[in-house]
This record gives C-alpha cells, sequence and structure tokens, in this order.
C-alpha cells in the first residue's frame, strides 16, 4: 500500500499490507498447530483498514455487531438459505468476539476456527457460499502466516463476492507475485473493482498504473483522476 506521502512511479515498489498498520492491536499469535500451523491470526476489527504510513486515527472501537449488521433476507432467500445465512453470520460475528476479547476471554484460536466455520460452511465445495469477510480474515490469518497461497484462496474466493479489501488485496498480491504468478494487468483489474467500489489505496493504485502503464494502457488524463478521487478520502 502507498501513502500520498510516498509517491512512486513504479507499482513494484508498493509493499503489501503492514501487519501493524493494517489490523487490530491485538498481537500477533504463535502459529497454530497441525494443518493450520500457517496461520498467524492477527485479524482486523470488521473491515477497517489503513496504509503503513496513514497514522493510526483515535475512534471509539465498534462492536462486531455495529461494524457487520445482520444479513437482510434476499427477496427469492428460502427460509433454509436465510437460517444458514445467519448461522455464518454469527460464527463470525462470535469469531470477532473471541479475537478481539469483547465481552470474553481472547480466544484467536476458537476465533480462527469460528472463521472457518463462517467462511467454508460446505465441505465439499469449500468456500461455496460463504460468508466473505471471514473469508477475508482468514486470508489476512494466513497473509501475516506467510501462507500466501492460502492467503490468495480466501482473498480470491471474499473478492469474488463483491469484498472490497479483498479485491485490493488480490492486486497486490498479483503486483507482488506472493501466492500467485505476478500479473500486473489482472493486479490493474482487481484494483480497478476495488476502486470503483471506493477503496481508496485502490484508486492512488489505478492511478499509477494508469501513470506509467503498469497492466493498463498509460493514459494521463485519467491517471489524475484516480489520484483526485483518492486524495478526497484522505
Amino acid at each position: 500500500i502507498m501513502g500520498p506521502s510516498s509517491v512512486s512511479s513504479s507499482l513494484t515498489h508498493h509493499t503489501p499490507p503492514s501487519a501493524t498498520g493494517s489490523l487490530s492491536s491485538s498481537p500477533p499469535i504463535p502459529p497454530l498447530q497441525g494443518e493450520e500451523k500457517a496461520a498467524a491470526c492477527s485479524l482486523s476489527e470488521a473491515e477497517t483498514l489503513r496504509s503503513p504510513q496513514e497514522p493510526a486515527k483515535k475512534k471509539p472501537r465498534t462492536s462486531p455487531q455495529e461494524s457487520t449488521p445482520p444479513i437482510p433476507p434476499g427477496p427469492n432467500m428460502k427460509i433454509q438459505e436465510l437460517q444458514q445465512q445467519q448461522l455464518l453470520w454469527t460464527h463470525y460475528q462470535l469469531g470477532m468476539m473471541y479475537a478481539n476479547g469483547k465481552g470474553i476471554p481472547q480466544n484467536l484460536t476458537e476465533a480462527f476456527r469460528l472463521f472457518q466455520l463462517a467462511a467454508a460452511p460446505n465441505n465439499d465445495n469449500p468456500g461455496e457460499n460463504g460468508f466473505a469477510p471471514a473469508q477475508f480474515n482468514l486470508g489476512n490469518c494466513y497473509y501475516y502466516g506467510e501462507n500466501f497461497k492460502l492467503a490468495f484462496k480466501w482473498y480470491q474466493l471474499a473478492a469474488v463476492q463483491g469484498h472490497t479489501h479483498a479485491r485490493f488485496y488480490l492486486g497486490m498480491m498479483y503486483v507482488n507475485g506472493r501466492g500467485v504468478e505476478k500479473d500486473v494487468k489482472k493486479a490493474a483489474e482487481w484494483y480497478e473493482q476495488a476502486a470503483k467500489q471506493g477503496h481508496a489505496h485502490a484508486q492512488y493504485n489505478l492511478g499509477v498504473c494508469y501513470k506509467v502503464g503498469d497492466g493498463v494502457a498509460q493514459d494521463l488524463k485519467k491517471a489524475p483522476e484516480w489520484y483526485k478521487k483518492a486524495a478526497k478520502q484522505g
């Protein structure tokens, strides 16, 4: 992620998200045991991320319930489907409580287990119909445990469901070749999807793409347009 004060003409200088700058103040835990030993559960609180260069903003921490509201029923959603979605939401919210020690003793291993339940309810096809915020947090766990292939997997599952931060992170991973073969064209595509959803860092990085012609045709008119959109968000 690049901050406004560290402008670069090349995407190769963009650094991946910082464990200290992107996540909550909860310290990382040792790797989990067994198959998940590569996952270090430094978890973000709900959806809030920031650049490593951006100073933390002092504001009251919201409860998981406030930051991720219950899932409203869709127009064609059956009762069984609604119950399944509400169960995934409940697993995720309980995982957030364990992750942040909200009302119960902090237990990041249990948080990780609950995120898995919310992220992959279908054992035959893991990730299908999973809860995108839980998939994103699993991606964070694996990213900071330096298991980039699994991080990419969970970010991608969240991204295809429209998760804004996951789409930005996929762009970062494509740019840096982490967990996937480097591909600046695909990076620009994911940046654009996140940028159109209002993600400031994606807007800035997309501006860089257009400025230097990384992954897109160079366009010195579009570059400042995306810079301005990012700048308006600070």
